[in-house]
């Protein structure tokens, strides 16, 4: 059998040189159409680039074709890729629904695309929000129903949700379906005591809360309406006293969000540095994420090249504050609700979309709506729906999309298909720096990657 190396790996120059022989000099590899992080020799990597796959050692040849860093020489590896995804996609088994109570939020976020108003989801499409979801549950059959809070700010529409989390709740137990829920939220009014009801009496087990850098950065950008109040203490407060409960583990889990351009950058790591010192290591996950366009410009005030500079800075201080360091992507096979044919959004006003960056916008006002919740018996078929054939694109190497030609596509999916039409390519920050990202994964992590270079003899572990 003729073999080749993936067209979807990547190699780091040499990290370690041998002082008994540049042959035995090591790069990292990273094969990501399964994620996998590989240490090689020298040697080895030249006989990869020359062909000589036989040459190679038995175990080192075996885990190179498990992580499909080599495949057979006539694969059409895109299609697989789509093919993997396209599968995954169809035998998913949950049911994913995103509710927005309110038209409303508190904050007037510099970089936010929504339009705000004092409004909530009224008691008529609530009962139709919730016959549509058992509708979805009877023709889709799902074996999970997981339901997203999404804002605006949901927590300005804590009645609605009691009213539709407690009826979401009863549905899923009458169709006897793993009930999940979750929030995302700027979290000024997640209060201990809410916080309590949110998670015991309204099963909610996920939220997300943006922190975008310490009080002086944060408060620049993520302020209150009310005369551009400030919010950080508020929410990091809240934050304190939740991650401080005795059962919090046993309870929920938060994520914090920093979002990231040139505005806020050199507040990222004294946000690290201040989630250490409360010892929120083992309390939260952190994450930092690039501002991007929502139906605006803030992609601008983002240069991404620098902001992959500035990124493995931070993922150094999130090690060094013992937090939680993953530089490595997973294997992505549906990369949003978009193109997953079961999901929905429902806004406040009854619109429904397949796009949470979509409702509210008013850059994108009638553009994606795919339905009113009023028309609660009418199922929207899938080639009806916004980008619900977006691999099917990608595997046509459609013009308007780089992905086809994307070494790192298995593990970014085409980020956004809106932002692609839109014309804002959203290429990810790991696109460019991928290799620094290897890097470090081998110098602060080599007991989670696997050696194979060790001894040609030896039978590889399983990689990272």
């Amino acid at each position: 059998m003729n073999y080749k190396v993936s067209f979807y790996t990547i190699f780091t120059e040499i990290l370690e040189e041998s002082p008994s022989s540049f042959g035995d000099s090591k790069r990292v590899m990273f094969a990501s159409r399964t994620s996998s992080v590989i240490v090689i020799r020298e040697k080895h990597y030249q006989m990869l680039m020359s062909g000589h796959f036989w040459d190679l050692p038995q175990p080192l040849l075996e885990e190179l074709l498990r992580a499909k860093a080599v495949v057979e020489e006539d694969a059409d590896e895109l299609a697989e890729v789509v093919g993997e995804n396209k599968a995954a996609i169809g035998s998913s088994k949950v049911l994913h629904y995103v509710i927005q109570p309110t038209a409303y939020c508190q904050l007037g976020c510099e970089y936010c695309g929504q339009e705000h108003a004092k409004d909530y989801i009224p008691e008529d499409l609530m009962e139709k929000t919730l016959s549509r979801i058992e509708l979805l549950i009877q023709d889709r059959k799902p074996e999970v129903l997981d339901i997203a809070w999404f804002g605006a700010e949901p927590l300005v529409g804590l009645k609605q949700i009691r009213i539709m989390s407690k009826a979401i709740q009863a549905l899923a137990e009458k169709y006897n379906l793993q009930y999940d829920a979750r929030m995302v939220t700027n979290g000024l009014s997640l209060k201990e005591k809410i916080y309590e009801e949110l998670v015991h009496d309204l099963k909610i087990s996920y939220f997300e809360i943006t922190l975008d850098g310490t009080d002086e950065f944060h408060d620049e950008r993520r302020f209150t309406k009310k005369g551009r109040g400030k919010s950080f203490d508020i929410i990091f407060s809240n934050i304190l006293k939740i991650t401080s409960r005795p059962n919090y583990h046993d309870e929920a889990r938060i994520a914090i969000r920093c979002n990231a351009d040139e505005q806020n950058a050199a507040g990222v790591i004294p946000l690290i540095e201040l989630l250490g010192e409360h010892n929120l290591q083992d309390k939260v996950n952190f994450y930092i994420a690039a501002v991007y366009s929502w139906g605006n410009d803030a992609h601008l005030r983002t240069p991404i090249e620098e902001f992959a500079v500035w990124e493995i800075d931070w993922f150094l201080a999130m090690k060094e504050n013992k937090l939680g360091v993953y530089p490595i992507p997973e294997r992505v096979y549906s990369v949003c609700t978009a193109v997953m044919p079961n999901d929905e959004v429902v806004d406040p006003y009854g619109n429904l979309y397949n796009c949470t960056e979509v409702p509210l916008v008013p850059t994108y006002e009638g553009r994606y709506t795919t339905g009113h919740i009023n028309e609660f018996d009418n199922l929207i078929k899938p080639e009806d729906k916004p980008w619900n054939d977006w691999n099917d694109r990608i595997l046509a190497k459609d013009d308007r999309y780089w992905c086809s030609g994307c070494k790192i596509f298995p593990v970014c999916g085409g980020r956004c298909p809106k932002n692609w039409d839109d014309g804002i390519p959203p290429c990810p920050v790991m696109k460019f720096n991928m290799e620094d990202r290897l890097a470090l994964t081998y110098y602060l992590c080599k007991e989670q990657v696997s050696d194979v270079a060790l001894d040609e003899e030896e039978v590889p572990e399983a990689s990272a």
